[in-house]
């Protein structure tokens, strides 16, 4: 919100056909800036119009976080490492950091500091592992999810995978512990497909509106609050009171059940 008001304050607002894509993007640009601890751009008349429009809009930026007393959560690094060094909070004894892809040099200054007071800053690396992967290709999209939840239903029936092979249970093993996981990218575009077609294939039962059929398997990701129909209507329902709206948001709207 604050890089569209700067943005719409600013002699750019005019141009701008997407104020609210353009804030965002300069939103990215400064925190991968903050990120690997580069300055801005400096406004010196050099600059092409679109740096040099950044370079303005991240000076009004920065101003209006000191008048305001405000840190962004890109610069949070450095603001905790500032409470470090006076006194606000004390250094932890030990800080122990694992899963990182990266070390960008800004987690890089906070945990330099923080091992110049005293702190044992150490990394855990996970031992390496030997597994194997297998390769099938499906028709579409959907193919693929069926043919996920109908392995992931064959194993929970007949057993495990081990060295690609299908196992049976043992008796020193509880079967019933055992977690299965689909690791699925862009999930949240999928999700309502991958929903319906695992409820299908694992839970019949509860697609077709069983109370009390439990679905045995979790979705990691969660429904956006914007998404959840009940607010998603309530947001349709003030979007007259200043805009033009979409005819697709007032047919909704019309056959909504929550008015």
């Amino acid at each position: 919100m604050l890089w569209e008001r700067v943005i719409a304050e600013s002699p750019e607002a005019a141009r701008i056909l997407h104020p609210l894509g353009t804030a965002r993007l300069a939103a990215e640009a400064w925190e991968i800036l903050q990120r690997w601890r580069l300055e801005p751009p400096r406004d010196d008349g050099a600059l092409s119009a679109e740096s040099g429009a950044f370079a303005r809009w991240s000076a009004r930026f920065v101003e209006i976080c000191l008048e305001s007393g405000w840190t962004d959560p890109s610069r949070m690094p450095e603001t905790v490492s500032a409470w470090f060094r006076d006194g606000v909070l004390p250094p932890p004894p030990r800080i122990v950091h694992t899963g990182f892809d990266e070390i960008v040099p800004q987690q890089a200054a906070l945990f330099d500091l923080l091992a110049g007071m005293g702190t044992d800053v150490s990394q855990h690396t996970l031992p390496d592992t030997r597994g194997e992967s297998f390769r099938t290709g499906l028709p579409d999209e959907d193919a693929e999810i069926e043919a996920a939840a109908r392995w992931t239903r064959h194993i929970l029936e007949h057993g495990w995978l081990e060295h690609g092979r299908l196992q049976h249970g043992r008796p020193d093993r509880d079967d019933t512990a055992e977690t299965i996981a689909i690791v699925v990218p862009d999930l949240n575009a999928r999700r309502e497909r991958i929903e319906r077609i695992f409820a299908d294939v694992l839970a019949p039962a509860a697609l077709a509106g069983s109370a009390h059929t439990a679905r045995p398997f979790n979705i990691s990701l969660g429904l956006p609050l914007a998404d959840v129909p009940i607010v998603r209507d309530a947001l349709d329902l003030l979007q007259p009171l200043g805009r033009k709206v979409p005819l697709a948001s007032i047919g909704r709207l019309l056959r909504s059940p929550y008015l």
